[in-house]
């Protein structure tokens, strides 16, 4: 009952054989195919068929046909992901360009996307425009054009695409929507890919039109069409007619109709790009279009252990679902700790000024596909409707080329591969299954392949731990069969492939250490690069550029670019005010001076310290210590891009603030006497947080001393706070939310009772109220009350009405107790200069630093920033785990009480162990916790053992990091939270500080 060279290792009963040997004898002209056998279990009674046709060219044996692999790579903005890359040294630079593009070698990416940049703020930062007027083009601004060089110097077969996340404002004519005039809007776009070709010398080859946002708001699907349709004719009249469109870089589902009813449109379209497709996969009307699809933006999920085990399996479940691409958001972590989707990347390079940087498990299993195919191969697919899975749970994807097969397998369970976009629900893996694969016959029996496994680890970056480890090979039987035992939550390559090797880290990355923003630290420009960007500064909002200093001043300064706000998708065309921030998250104690000049009449400048990211991206209000002259942002502050900007508010002499709008001024005064107003002319501001008291100082006279901004906020409560309760009905505050009400009355009524509710709860601090669905039964009333526990306003729709909870009348008490520091101003023209930053704490350290005795027995373990100064944070343990002893001492982590962490003796019964399969620190049942900071106690947070938490965990999973000893957690813990921001510092260690 076996079929040999057609399909091999086939078993049937004799009706179901016959059967399938009459369907061959119809198609003697196949040229290659196979057959592939999933086994369950170690004895033939026992075997259970799973079949596939590998096929090529047209002939599909009746089956799937197979489709071209594009590759694999990552996203270079969305915003500024990729910023601190050009302020490493050149020498670690080329060492993480390597890494990432150079073929054969590591990550190996064979597609490098990025953001067409439009001086908005796009997650994580700003990316400079190359048009922000119509009679203007520079093709210099920004750093992707070095780094597409980079990309291409290293592989110069690497596909290059770029994709708008917003346009230069001036494209809306005076409307929000960039498609108003379609010509100017495809010229605009044309003239970014002419400066690669035409000034860099680059071949960008695919563009997306918009990202996730199809069409303004209030507009007809048509005008991205017509848009497209024009950027087409324009290209193509430039010489450019192989640069493809793939659209729309969100859901191709809305893509469907108009492809199917319209050839003009399909005829401009190259192919289709979707964004997190997750377990959504494909629908048959979608693969029945017959283009090429990519997942174009995919994973945004912190790149650890679980990270690595999510990747891995969009990857193998993509191909399944017929996409031909895979992009990850983001290509590497370089930009400030702490920001939105920190260390999302292959890479992290968030120490420039140390040239420490770190390969993440996301990189390692990248290369499970990187080195063992190549862009061009076939992917072999299992059928019309999806993955090809293994019946004890996993999923594998054959790739092909005329000469070698490559076969990947991944089995990771949920709580190891959990992403956070799209996932199913709860699968199950067997801890181990016996799989045997029957292979094309491209593979000769007697032959070797390959086989490289990755399992689910806690401990990297390293070379010798669980990621990319070259297993003893295995023979291909004559039967053209091969035998995998695999283990759960691990990822293997099997293939014919043989000169492939392990990268090793290079020597001075694996010497080098995290360590804090260095300071003192100061910055006069000179030296830069006219249009150029200073390093370490990160632009949250508005976009700071080197030029030649004004007010008759010698020199370089740093200028304020945006006149106009830009125009960004339409879900967040929300703007704040230019904000660039500098630093660490964990400083506390810093002062901060600059030269500031105001350029444009109305305008304000000033300098922050302790600054936090609001929930919205800095799109709006920022907390923090704010420090204006010249004007302060309108106090609604959001701008819609392309609209009139709203007039700024006039400053007669300087405000204090506790937030980057100004709404909660905490003193204000005169500038003194000496000093002239900062229009056109140069002033020096100060400001000073030291021990939770500020000082500020213009033209280093004083303005204010001493005052407090570091006590705990009493905001007002009953009739006061209802009174003072800011309400919108054009706005929402998205997220936060923590407990619903239903009213079925008024939206005027359910208002004045949510507003009530929230000022009775003491966890509220915002509120929403949305109309319930007809056919929603568990929400029976008219509408509903979302109390939350922060956020921030957005102008757009979607909410019946929204507000904030008032503050404490004591203005000063809402700063937070550390953050950045900033470089503040209000949209119009302004410079800043001799930027001087240093720490107030004692020894101009940013912290308090720890006591520099000795740790000993006893003492508690604590959860702290892993370069804070003074910190203890080196341990060693082995490769597969167990206690952890601090490094040149006989003191391993325990508990005493089965309560708190502490050093105990390492021969102690209490010693805890590292699990480095989960990532916990156990003892018994009780995993070793990371308690969250409270937001103004200045004390570091203790560890403590509590219940083990399903995993994954934030507070309960922890990274061992084999060159350094840090004892890295999942969370943000160590940091202390303020309500209505966004916390994602991935730098809180395990930490001895007296």
């Amino acid at each position: 009952h076996y079929i040999r060279r057609g399909v091999h290792t086939l078993r049937f009963g004799r009706l179901a054989c016959f059967q399938q040997c009459m369907k061959l004898s119809k198609h003697r002209a196949v040229q290659r195919h196979s057959r592939l056998v999933v086994r369950l279990g170690f004895s033939t009674s026992s075997m259970v068929t799973m079949w596939v046709y590998a096929v090529t060219a047209a002939i599909s044996v009746g089956k799937v046909q197979a489709f071209r692999f594009d590759g694999i790579g990552g996203l270079s903005g969305g915003g500024a992901t990729s910023t601190f890359l050009e302020a490493y040294d050149p020498a670690a630079r080329d060492q993480i360009l390597d890494w990432l593009f150079k073929p054969g070698y590591a990550v190996s990416l064979g597609i490098l996307k990025v953001e067409i940049g439009a001086d908005d703020q796009t997650t994580d930062g700003c990316e400079g425009c190359h048009m922000r007027s119509p009679t203007d083009l520079n093709c210099s601004r920004g750093y992707e054009w070095a780094l597409m060089k980079q990309a291409v110097q290293r592989n110069p077969e690497i596909l290059l695409y770029g994709l708008p996340w917003g346009f230069a404002g001036w494209l809306g004519f005076g409307t929000s929507n960039p498609y108003h005039n379609v010509t100017a809007t495809a010229d605009y776009t044309a003239k970014w890919v002419e400066c690669g070709r035409d000034v860099h010398g680059l071949n960008i080859s695919m563009l997306g039109l918009w990202n996730e946002a199809w069409v303004a708001n209030g507009r007809p699907s048509t005008d991205a069409w017509e848009y497209a349709l024009a950027l087409r004719a324009r290209l193509d009249s430039s010489g450019l007619g192989h640069v493809r469109i793939i659209v729309p870089d969100g859901d191709i589902a809305d893509m469907v109709a108009p492809l199917q009813s319209n050839a003009t449109y399909r005829g401009a379209t190259w192919g289709l790009g979707q964004h997190y497709p997750g377990a959504g996969g494909t629908t048959p009307a979608e693969r029945a279009l017959g283009m090429p699809m990519w997942s174009s933006e995919d994973y945004s999920t912190y790149s650890d252990a679980t990270g690595g085990g999510c990747w891995g399996r969009l990857l193998v479940q993509n191909v399944g679902w017929g996409y031909s691409a895979t992009i990850s958001w983001y290509l590497l972590g370089a930009f400030a700790r702490g920001m939105d989707y920190d260390s999302d990347g292959f890479l992290r390079a968030e120490w420039p000024t140390s040239g420490h940087w770190e390969v993440t498990p996301m990189a390692w299993i990248t290369m499970h596909w990187t080195l063992f195919t190549e862009v061009g191969w076939d992917i072999q697919p299992c059928n019309t409707t999806g993955r090809c899975t293994l019946p004890n749970g996993g999923n594998f994807a054959l790739l092909t080329s005329a000469t070698d097969a490559t076969l990947i397998v991944e089995t990771f369970r949920h709580n190891t591969s959990k992403c956070i976009r799209k996932d199913p629900p709860d699968w199950e893996v067997q801890q181990r299954q016996e799989v045997t694969f029957s292979l094309p016959d491209l593979v000769h029996p007697g032959s070797n392949m390959n086989v490289w496994r990755s399992c689910t680890g806690w401990r990297y970056p390293a070379d010798d731990d669980d990621w990319l480890v070259h297993l003893e090979s295995v023979v291909v039987s004559p039967d053209y069969t091969v035998t995998l035992v695999a283990d759960a939550d691990c990822y293997y390559t099997m293939t014919t492939l043989t000169d492939r090797e392990k990268p090793v880290l290079p020597k001075s990355q694996t010497a080098t250490s995290s360590t804090a923003f260095p300071l003192p630290y100061q910055e006069d420009f000179e030296g830069r690069t006219v249009g150029g960007e200073a390093p370490y500064f990160g632009d949250q909002e508005g976009k700071w550029e080197t030029a030649i200093a004004g007010a008759g001043r010698v020199g370089s300064a740093s200028q304020q670019q945006v006149l106009a706000w830009p125009i960004l998708e339409p879900q967040c065309n929300d703007h704040s005010q230019p904000i660039t921030i500098i630093g660490d998250l964990f400083f506390e104690s810093v002062r901060i001076t600059a030269d500031v000049l105001v350029q444009t009449n109305g305008t304000g400048v000033g300098v922050a310290l302790r600054v936090r990211n609001p929930g919205s991206y800095f799109r709006g209000v920022a907390p923090g210590l704010f420090l204006y002259v010249g004007a302060t942002p309108n106090v609604d502050g959001t701008n819609s891009g392309g609209s009139s900007p709203q007039a700024n508010v006039p400053l007669s002499g300087w405000a204090l603030c506790a937030d980057s709008f100004c709404q909660q001024q905490i003193v204000t005064g005169a500038l003194p006497s000496r000093s002239l107003p900062p229009y056109h002319n140069w002033l020096t501001l100060g400001l000073e947080v030291t021990n939770g008291m500020a000082s500020g100082a213009v033209n280093k006279e004083a303005i204010f001393a001493k005052v407090p901004v570091s006590q705990e906020p009493q905001p007002p409560s009953g009739a006061e706070c209802i009174h003072n309760t800011t309400i919108a009905t054009d706005k929402v505050i998205a997220g936060f939310d923590y407990h619903q009400i239903v009213f079925n009355m008024s939206v005027s009524e359910s208002i004045t009772e949510c507003v009530t509710a929230c000022c009775a709860d003491t966890k509220c601090k915002a509120w929403s109220i949305t109309a319930n669905a007809i056919d929603d039964p568990p929400l029976s009333g008219s509408n509903t009350c979302w109390l939350k526990t922060g956020g921030a306003m957005e102008k757009r729709p979607g909410q019946l009405a929204c507000g904030l909870k008032p503050t404490s009348s004591d203005a000063g008490s809402a700063v937070p107790p550390s953050g950045w520091a900033a470089v503040v101003a209000t949209l119009g023209s302004s410079q800043f200069d001799n930027f001087h930053l240093e720490g107030t704490a004692g020894g101009g350290l940013a912290a308090r630093a720890c006591d520099q005795t000795p740790p000993s027995g006893g003492e508690n373990a604590v959860s702290a920033p892993c370069d804070y100064p003074g910190a203890v944070t080196s341990f060693t343990t082995t490769a597969t785990g167990g206690p952890l002893r601090l490094s040149d001492t006989n003191l391993c982590l325990g508990s005493l009480d089965m309560a708190n962490v502490t050093l105990v003796p390492c021969d102690s019964s209490s010693v805890l162990t590292f699990d480095v399969r989960t990532g916990r620190v156990l003892l018994a049942t009780m995993c070793m916790t990371a308690m969250q900071r409270e937001r103004h106690d200045m004390s570091l947070s203790l560890l403590e053992l509590t219940p083990c938490a399903p995993l994954p965990s934030d507070s309960q999973q922890f990274q061992f990091q084999p060159q350094t000893g840090a004892l890295r957690q999942k969370g943000s813990e160590c940091i202390a939270e303020v309500p209505g921001t966004t916390l994602n510092y991935r730098d809180c260690c395990v930490a001895l500080c007296a």
